[in-house]
C-alpha cells in the first residue's frame, strides 16, 4: 500500500542485517538498491524487464530502471532478510565466477556511466590499513535527492 500511494511500483527491504549499518532516523528509503532476493512489484503494467545480458547484476539494473523511470523506489531499511546468497548451489552460483562478475560490472558501469556504478575497491575512507580486495558487488549511487 505504501509503495502505491507513494507510486512507484518497486520495493523491497535492506539487505543487510548488521544493526550498525541501520540508521534508526531513516526507517525507510527512496534511492537505495534493492537485492534481488527480495524484490516486489504491485502492478501488472510494470513494463520493466530483467536484462538477459546481466544475469549476475539484474537486480542492481532493476533497481536502477524503476529509479529511472519513476523517481523513486521504496525500501524499508528497519526490515532485512536472511539470504544464504552465494552457498546455495544451483541457479547462478553454477556459473558465477570472478572472470563472470568483472566482465558483468563492466557491462552495467557501460550501461549506467561511473557516475552511478562505481567498484567497491574495499579501501578505507579512514587512515586505517586495510588490504584492497575485489568485491564482487557494485556501488550503486541513484543520483536522487533525498534518503
Amino acid at each position: 500500500m505504501m509503495a502505491e500511494e507513494l507510486g512507484t511500483p518497486f520495493w523491497g527491504m535492506n539487505i543487510i542485517p548488521d544493526k550498525g549499518a541501520y540508521r534508526e532516523y531513516t526507517p525507510l528509503s527512496m534511492n537505495n538498491y534493492i537485492g534481488g532476493g527480495f524484490q516486489a512489484f504491485i502492478t501488472d503494467g510494470f513494463g520493466f524487464r530483467y536484462d538477459e545480458d546481466l544475469p549476475l547484476k539484474e537486480d542492481y539494473d532493476m533497481t536502477l530502471q524503476v529509479a529511472n523511470k519513476y523517481r523513486k523506489i521504496l525500501r524499508f531499511n528497519f526490515l532485512h532478510y536472511n539470504l544464504k546468497q552465494h552457498t546455495n548451489v544451483g541457479g547462478c552460483a553454477d556459473y558465477r565466477t570472478i572472470e563472470k562478475e568483472k566482465e558483468q560490472f563492466e557491462l552495467i558501469l557501460r550501461k549506467w556511466g561511473s557516475r552511478i556504478v562505481r567498484k567497491d575497491t574495499g579501501a578505507s575512507k579512514v587512515n586505517r590499513k586495510k588490504e584492497i580486495t575485489y568485491d564482487i558487488n557494485p556501488i550503486i549511487k541513484v543520483p536522487l535527492k533525498g534518503v
